[in-house]
């Protein structure tokens, strides 16, 4: 994706480039393009993992008894449900903070091309003042960012804790009226933690992903933009002429003009320019 980036921005039309900042087309080649590698790889890969392992336990609850896999599962989705409602929220301010991102570059940017004018007119309070702006900008949207998704672990951990205290009390009662024994409530409540785990990190990780993503948006604004067609072509090799092309421009010098350029050099004349008349036309070098 980083070749095709790069070839993408040596091909894009120079009016792309006159309505964005440097620093922005910079943030997108570096830190959205981690984010878009980030989405691309572990964060695809970790909720593949947790789906299998969740997989794995459910079937192992299934064997152990029905009834008690069924309010796991009941309780798993009821989590994944309340995590995947932080999805939207994350998604936008995760816009907002890799938008941040690209003004700091932009800062950053204007701060090292212009350091020479800012210290020959006595600017740097004034560019200063700029970029902690742009950096309390993105600390903001970054905290904000932070704050949905620490509501969405403590939903998460809440849910978990509503999943192992249920299974206790419905399998206590299920002890207590002879329909459930003590090894088997005590087995579905081991194993409904990788079920647990699986409903609550497949939405942790569908946020994950949606905040990575945020940064591959960007990355893929510039892969779909319109390449610039290349003009003009190289000129064809004289073997590749037609037959007759070069007969045809000979015919159409001025008469004498194809032989006098030969005459121009009688036999056994020097092309070389005396060394005095060399150094009055061309100046002497300094030190000779």
């Amino acid at each position: 994706m980083r070749k095709q980036l790069n070839a993408r921005l040596l091909r894009l039309p120079a009016t792309w480039f006159d309505v964005r900042h440097s620093g922005d087309v910079l943030s997108r080649t570096t830190a959205d393009m981690q984010a878009a590698e980030q989405a691309l790889g572990w964060h695809l890969l970790y909720p593949v993992r947790t789906l299998v392992s969740g997989i794995g336990g459910m079937i192992a609850m299934f064997l152990l008894d029905v009834r008690m896999s069924l309010v796991a599962i009941l309780i798993g989705l009821v989590a994944m449900w309340l995590n995947t409602r932080f999805i939207a929220p994350l998604k936008a301010v995760s816009d907002e903070v890799q938008a941040g991102v690209g003004k700091v570059s932009e800062q950053t940017s204007d701060l090292l091309g212009a350091a020479t004018l800012i210290r020959m007119y006595r600017l740097a309070v004034w560019a200063t003042r700029r970029f902690d702006t742009a950096v309390d900008d993105l600390f903001r949207r970054g905290m904000n960012r932070t704050r949905w998704q620490t509501g969405q672990r403590a939903v998460g951990e809440v849910a978990g804790s509503m999943q192992f205290f249920g299974l206790l009390a419905i399998g206590s009662i299920g002890i207590v009226t002879g329909v459930l024994t003590f090894p088997v409530l005590l087995g579905v409540v081991q194993i409904s933690n990788s079920v647990n785990n699986m409903f609550r990190n497949l939405g942790e990780s569908i946020s994950q992903l949606q905040r990575s993503l945020a940064g591959a948006d960007r990355v893929f604004e510039v892969l779909n933009e319109t390449m610039e067609p290349l003009e003009g072509a190289t000129s064809p090799a004289p073997d590749d002429l037609p037959e007759g092309a070069a007969s045809s421009v000979s015919n159409d010098l001025p008469e004498g003009a194809t032989s006098s350029a030969p005459s121009a050099l009688q036999e056994g004349a020097s092309t070389r320019i005396p060394q005095t008349g060399r150094r009055d036309k061309l100046g002497a070098a300094p030190g000779i």
